[in-house]
């Protein structure tokens, strides 16, 4: 005689795995989202050189109160752009990249 298996005994190891799998998931995403949140702080970031824009001077007849713009080229300071009036409504700019 032939004995057959009863499907209640292998349906219990299915859900074994299926849970084994789900939190092994879960602990992966976890870790991956750790590891991208501590990516994100800025202790991590590399500090930013603005040296070439330390290399433009600005020339002395450009007063102290004009207005002052500064170029940003890939995040770093690519120049600068410096606008004011004189007394007698003439406007003047001093630009240099």
């Amino acid at each position: 005689m032939r004995q057959s298996m009863r499907f209640s005994d292998r349906r219990g190891s299915k859900r074994g795995v299926l849970l084994g799998g789900l939190a092994l998931a879960v602990l992966l995403f976890c870790a991956g989202l750790g590891r991208h949140v501590l990516a994100q702080t800025p202790e991590a970031a590399p500090k930013q050189s603005n040296a070439p824009a330390q290399l433009i001077t600005v020339p002395a007849e450009v007063p102290s109160d004009a207005v002052r713009y500064a170029f940003l080229q890939a995040g770093n300071k690519a120049g600068l752009m410096a606008v004011w009036t004189t007394p007698d409504g003439t406007r003047h700019n001093f630009f240099a990249f």
